[in-house]
C-alpha cells in the first residue's frame, strides 16, 4: 500500500492489528466477492433458488476459497457440535440441561487444539488410527498433502468465531426445547412455566432486533443442518464478526430487514467511507497498535518488552501512559467501527 502512504506524505501505515493487516491485505478479493454476493443475492430470486440455499452455496465457496482443504478441520468441529447437540436434545429434560455445557466444553476444547496448530496430518492419523498402523501412515500421508493447501487465511484465526456461532445454536436450540408446539396456534410452555400462545406467522417485518433475538424459531429451522452450516458461513459476518445470534440470523433469513433501503443505504456507505478514510490517517500518525504489540523504541535492545516496564524507564511518565490509553481505546473504537461495519 505504498499510495496510500503517498496521502499522508510518505508515513509508515500500522498494521500491527490482525484484523486490520488480513481486511487490508486481501480488500480487493473481499470487494470483489462482496460485489458478487450483493449481485447473485438479487438474481437468486429470479431463478427460483431459495434465500437459505444461496446463502450457504456462497458461503461455502467464499471460505473454501478462503481456506480450501484446512477447512476440513474447523468443518469436522461443526459437524461434531451439530451431532452432540441433536444427540443431548434427544435425551428429555436431563439432556437439555446439561446441553449448554456439552457445546461450552466441545468448543473451549476446539480452541485449545486450534491453538497447538492441529493439522490434517494429525486429525486423520488420529481417526484413522483404530484400523491398523498401515492405514494411519497413509492417512498420515493423505493429511500432510493436503495440508499444503492453506488458502488464503488461517482457518485458526477465525475459528473462535466458529465456536461462538456454534455456541449459539446450541444455545438457542437448547432454550427452544420447552416451548416447541406442533402448530403456530397452540398453546406453548416457556421456560418461565408462564403459557404463551405462538403465532402464526413467526416473522413479522415490523419486529425489532430484540423480538428477532429472543423468539425461538420453528423446530425444523433448529434441526436444519443446511440453515445451520448457512449461520456458521454466512459471508458477510466470517472474517471479523459481529457475532450475532442463531435466532436472528433465521429470523432474517426468513424476512430481511427493510430499515436501511434506498438513500439510507446510500448515506450509509458514504459514512462509512468517510470512517474507513479517518482510520487510515490514524494508522499512518498514531501507532498505538504497533505500540502494543512491540513496546516503545528503545535506544539498546533489552530482554524485558512489556510495555509497562518501557513506558516507566524510558522516561514515559504517568500523563504519557494515561494520553496511550485513551488513543489506544480511540483506535479500538475507530477499528471495530469499520471493520464490522464493511463486513
Amino acid at each position: 500500500t505504498p499510495w496510500i502512504s503517498q496521502f499522508f506524505g510518505g508515513r509508515r501505515w500500522d498494521r500491527k492489528d490482525l484484523q486490520t493487516r488480513d481486511l487490508v491485505g486481501n480488500f480487493p478479493i473481499i470487494a470483489l466477492f462482496a460485489a458478487a454476493y450483493l449481485g447473485l443475492k438479487v438474481i437468486c430470486p429470479h431463478i427460483r433458488v431459495s434465500r437459505r440455499t444461496s446463502t450457504l452455496l456462497l458461503g461455502a465457496g467464499f471460505v473454501g476459497f478462503l481456506h480450501e482443504f484446512t477447512l476440513l478441520l474447523p468443518l469436522t468441529y461443526a459437524i461434531l457440535n451439530y451431532a452432540l447437540v441433536r444427540a443431548l436434545a434427544r435425551r428429555g429434560p436431563l439432556g437439555a440441561r446439561v446441553l449448554p455445557l456439552a457445546v461450552w466444553a466441545l468448543g473451549l476444547a476446539g480452541l485449545a487444539l486450534a491453538g497447538g496448530d492441529l493439522t490434517l496430518a494429525q486429525l486423520l492419523g488420529t481417526l484413522c488410527s483404530p484400523l491398523g498402523q498401515a492405514v494411519a501412515s497413509q492417512a498420515e500421508s493423505a493429511g500432510r498433502w493436503l495440508d499444503g493447501f492453506k488458502g488464503e487465511l488461517g482457518w485458526t484465526s477465525i475459528f473462535r468465531f466458529w465456536v461462538l456461532r456454534g455456541i449459539s445454536w446450541g444455545v438457542d436450540y437448547q432454550r427452544s426445547l420447552p416451548s416447541r408446539c406442533d402448530t403456530a396456534a397452540a398453546v406453548c410452555k416457556s421456560e418461565t412455566g408462564q403459557g404463551a400462545v405462538a403465532e402464526a406467522v413467526w416473522d413479522r417485518p415490523e419486529d425489532d432486533e430484540r423480538a428477532r433475538i429472543e423468539r425461538h424459531r420453528e423446530a425444523a429451522e433448529y434441526d436444519s443442518f443446511y440453515l445451520y452450516m448457512a449461520y456458521l458461513l454466512y459471508p458477510p459476518l466470517y472474517m471479523t464478526g459481529p457475532i450475532i445470534t442463531f435466532n436472528a440470523f433465521a429470523s432474517y433469513m426468513a424476512v430481511p430487514q427493510s430499515d436501511v433501503t434506498g438513500r439510507g443505504l446510500l448515506v450509509f456507505w458514504l459514512r462509512w467511507l468517510m470512517n474507513a478514510t479517518l482510520f487510515v490517517a490514524f494508522g499512518h500518525f498514531l501507532y498505538t497498535s504497533a505500540i502494543m504489540t512491540n513496546g516503545p523504541l528503545t535506544p539498546a535492545k533489552e530482554n524485558s518488552c512489556t510495555i509497562f516496564d518501557h513506558l516507566l524507564h524510558f522516561r514515559q511518565d504517568g500523563e504519557t501512559m494515561v494520553w496511550f490509553s485513551f488513543w489506544s481505546l480511540k483506535w479500538l473504537w475507530f477499528k471495530f467501527l469499520v471493520v464490522w461495519r464493511f463486513a
